[in-house]
Parts: C-alpha cells; sequence; structure tokens
C-alpha cells in the first residue's frame, strides 16, 4: 500500500529520471482521457472500479500497453505479469512495486492505486475498495470540480492547496501560479500530492504536513482554495471527511484563521457545509462567522438538505452494506444532530478577499446561478461590480451611471396561445456561460435592458421608458434602481468602466 506516514513503506519514485522515464511511457503509451475515450467509449474517471469489470473495455486493442494499464489502474483488474512487464518498459515492474504502485502476487500484477488521467494531468490516490481507511485519500469527485470550476485563475504569486488530498487544486493552480504550497493533515495525501507533482513534472509545488495552516503560518498568499473535511458528523474517523469539531465548527474555524495567510487583495474559496440551528435565521448565523475578519465574501449555496438525507448520503459512502450496521450508525448521527440543534445541513461555495482598512460587505446568493464550465473571471467581476454598488452613493449617483448590457447575456422568451395570437407569458434574461445567472423580468425592463449600450445615462432612458408608459420619471425611477442594481450584481448590466 501507499506510504502514509514515518513506519510506511517508500511511495515514489527513487529519482527525477524515474520519474522522467515514467512521464514518458504514459505518454507513449497514450495513456490520457481522449485516448481512453476513444478506445473504451468512457471517460477515464467513469470506467467501473471493480476488477470484474472487463466488459468496459468493448473493442479495445488487446494486449496493447493502454489497455494493461487501463487495467492495472483504472479498472483494477489483476493482469498476467509479462504483459505488466511489456506495457511498463523500459522501466523495470520492480521499481513500480518499489514505489507502492503495483504488487507482484506470483505470475499476476495488480494496481496499488487509481492513476487516473484528468485535464491534462495523471492524478494518483487510493483505490474505492480501500475507503474504509481512516486516511484514505480521495481522487476527483463532484466537489473537486466544482472547486476548480469556481476557482479564481489569474496569474498569482503564491497559491495555497489546503487540504490539498491527491493535490488537484494546487496542480492545477501551477498553471498560473509562481509558487504553489500543498499541505494536508493526511501524511498519505502528502505523499500522494508529491507523487502527482514529480509525475506531472510540477517542480514550483512544494508539499507539508501539518494541521491547517500551521504549516504556512509565516507565509502570505495570493490565492487559497480548500476542499477540505467539511462534513457535519459525530465521527473523527475519516481524515478527509471528519473536521473533528462540534457542528460546522470546523468550517466556522477556517474561515476565521485564513485571513492571516492572505495577501492584501488575495482570495480565498472554500468549499464548505453550515448547520440551520432551530430557532434562528442561518443567514444571520452565517455573516457573523465573517465579522472581524477583515474580509469581503460571497457566499453561494448550492443545495440544503434535512438531517436525515444529510446522514443517509455520507454513511453510505464509508460503512459496509450491513443494514444493521449502518441502522445503527444513522440512529447515532441522528441523535446528534438532535443534542446540536441541527435540523438541516446546507452545502456551499464561499469565496473571501482580503480588504483591510474599511468596513466589510457579505453577499449571500440562496439561489446561485447556475455553473457552466470554468467561472473565476465571474466571480472577480462579481467582487468588481458589488464593490461599484457600495461605493455609488446614493439615487442619485446610480442614474448618472452609462450601464451595458453584458455580452453573454440572452433574453428569453416562452409565449402561450391567447386569442388567436401568441402572448409573451414569461421573460428572462440570462447570462449563458460562465456564472450563469438569470432574473425575471417584464417587457418593460427588458426593453430598458436592450437599450443599454454604454452611451446614454441611466437616468435617459428611465425618463424614456416614463414617457413611454405616461408615468411621472421619479415615480418608475425608484423601483426601476432597485431592478437595475440587481441586474448589475448579477453580471447581466455592466456599469461603465467594468468589463466582463
Amino acid at each position: 500500500m501507499p506510504a502514509g506516514g514515518d513506519d510506511d513503506p517508500r511511495f515514489g519514485f527513487l529519482s527525477a529520471a524515474d520519474y522522467a522515464t515514467a512521464r514518458a511511457l504514459l505518454t507513449a503509451a497514450g495513456y490520457a482521457e481522449k485516448a481512453i475515450f476513444e478506445m473504451v467509449g468512457l471517460s477515464a474517471d467513469s470506467l467501473p472500479r471493480d476488477g470484474g469489470a472487463l466488459l468496459a473495455l468493448g473493442e479495445a486493442e488487446r494486449g496493447s500497453s493502454l489497455e494493461t494499464l487501463i487495467l492495472l489502474f483504472l479498472i483494477g483488474a489483476p493482469v498476467e505479469a509479462d504483459r505488466a512487464r511489456q506495457a511498463l518498459q523500459p522501466m523495470d515492474a520492480g521499481e513500480w512495486a518499489e514505489a507502492g504502485l503495483i504488487a507482484v502476487e506470483g505470475n499476476l500484477v495488480r494496481g496499488l492505486v487509481r492513476l487516473v488521467p484528468f485535464r491534462g494531468l495523471w492524478l494518483a490516490h487510493d483505490r474505492p475498495e480501500q475507503k474504509q481507511r481512516a486516511d484514505f485519500v480521495m481522487g476527483v469527485g463532484s466537489s473537486t470540480v466544482r472547486l476548480m470550476d469556481v476557482a479564481i485563475r489569474r496569474p498569482v504569486r503564491a497559491m495555497l492547496d489546503l487540504g490539498s488530498g491527491c493535490g488537484t487544486q494546487g496542480l492545477f493552480a501551477a498553471r498560473h501560479s509562481d509558487r504553489v504550497v500543498a499541505t494536508d493533515t493526511n501524511p498519505r495525501a502528502v505523499q500522494f500530492t508529491h507523487f502527482n507533482a514529480q509525475i506531472n513534472d510540477l517542480r514550483k509545488v512544494e508539499t507539508i504536513g501539518g494541521d491547517l495552516l500551521e504549516p504556512v503560518a509565516d507565509r502570505k498568499f495570493d490565492l487559497v482554495l480548500s476542499n477540505p473535511p467539511f462534513v457535519i458528523s459525530p465521527d473523527r474517523r475519516y481524515i478527509y471527511r471528519d473536521g473533528g469539531l462540534p457542528g460546522d465548527g470546523f468550517c466556522r474555524r477556517l474561515i476565521r484563521e485564513v485571513p492571516a495567510v492572505l495577501e492584501e487583495g488575495g482570495y480565498c474559496q472554500i468549499l464548505c457545509n453550515w448547520a440551520h440551528q432551530r430557532r434562528e435565521a442561518w443567514q444571520d448565523r452565517l455573516s457573523g462567522w465573517f465579522e472581524g475578519t477583515g474580509c469581503d465574501a460571497w457566499v453561494m449555496r448550492t443545495e440544503t438538505e434535512e438531517v436525515a438525507a444529510y446522514a443517509t448520503t455520507w454513511i453510505r459512502q464509508t460503512e459496509p452494506d450491513d443494514p444493521a450496521r449502518l441502522g445503527e450508525t444513522y440512529e447515532r448521527w441522528l441523535e446528534y444532530y438532535d443534542r446540536q440543534g441541527i435540523e438541516s445541513i446546507s452545502t456551499g461555495i464561499i469565496t473571501m478577499r482580503r480588504s483591510s482598512g474599511r468596513s466589510n460587505w457579505i453577499r449571500i446568493d440562496e439561489i446561485p446561478p447556475r455553473i457552466l464550465g470554468p467561472c473565476g473571471d465571474d466571480i472577480e467581476l462579481g467582487f468588481a461590480l458589488r464593490d461599484f454598488l457600495e461605493t455609488v452613493g446614493d439615487e442619485a449617483g446610480l442614474l448618472e451611471i452609462r450601464p451595458r448590457v453584458s455580452p453573454v447575456a440572452r433574453l428569453h422568451q416562452r409565449l402561450a396561445p391567447a386569442a388567436g395570437v401568441w402572448e409573451s407569458e414569461e421573460m428572462e434574461l440570462r447570462r449563458e456561460q460562465g456564472l450563469a445567472a438569470a432574473a425575471r423580468v417584464d417587457q418593460y425592463v427588458a426593453g430598458l435592458v436592450g437599450r443599454c449600450d454604454g452611451r446614454r445615462t441611466l437616468r435617459d432612458l428611465i425618463h424614456e421608458l416614463a414617457v413611454a408608459l405616461g408615468r411621472d420619471p421619479n415615480e418608475v425611477a425608484g423601483p426601476m434602481l432597485a431592478i437595475v442594481r440587481r441586474l448589475i450584481e448579477q453580471a447581466i448590466l455592466l456599469p461603465e468602466g467594468v468589463f466582463g
């Protein structure tokens, strides 16, 4: 098994030359997402993860090096030793065994890790059947992809992958960072991250073991990404899952402490769970986490579950399929939530920006925009737009802006038959890429937005609308300005000088 502590066997190759040779043989075999998809018809991460799933190979070229690597490191099926030796040439299979990547058992060889091609990287992590280990190291999951998609991708001097797991966030961020530091409290995770940095020839990545921010307390970063052990549970069994503090205390602690390592203007993005307590508005409770941090904060709630459904989801991921054991664990979790006064639990994405020396703002989206692919630029744009709204001043100041409609905005209209003609039943303005916000509007708002070309002031546009309606412009201005504020916050309308 891959190493995790001082007493474990070594994990990883001995030298940079070995990593270079391994990288070359993986490349020569075509061990990449596109080639695997073309051979098998499934993405690398979608391949069945049990040793008997050989049918997944379909029409694959039998006996090829690529097929052998798929069997060893994706499907997890044992292969004949001669086939493994051929696929691993010019390296010796013994070197891969000594590195903790394979086990040679008589005339058979089996993979000890999953090695998954993902977005131009190779990522080694624990196999699914090892999930009962307390120090299990996860691979790419839905939360991994979600954090990758919202991550801010501007060039930065220093980036921190806090709670690195197998290192996905830090390795991907190395493409736009001068230096990356990846930390984890789990020694096995530190070793996996180090291996993955080496196999991908990412020499700017430094790996350190330690609790939370302790290993980097004397450093500053422009970007911190964290997919931490955020699950609210009564257990401390799994390092990757359980934070070890009561309720949502771990996520609260992280949010309170991370500003200390942020450069001024630096961002921290965290996947988070928070509790809904009895007789307390969750928005008020969550807002209190950010008080005194010196950071602006944007919270996007992605889902909320009752505690029964939440417990069932997480218990089934780790417990063996034993009805009695599952039932006992489920009851224990529900009793814990009852003692803590927790009625439901939300999942969300929190982005913080270090902005000291002034009062800070917090934005909470209870129904966040859809995420249509990478949207880090849209997150930064959202901060710029909220800054604008905080500083624009009173209504008179807002009336003098010259807004323009976002180039990625579209007006959608649903029509219904009525008296022999089509009548508008619903109109919606939508951003159609990245952070895909949407706003229901009527024909008058839609008409005003359509005339926002960056040349006329909002005052003039509202005046034109009022004249068309036969209304006093002062009566129209108040409601329209409230709508415009929301459309600016959603990046559907953009003030002059703010580009998106």
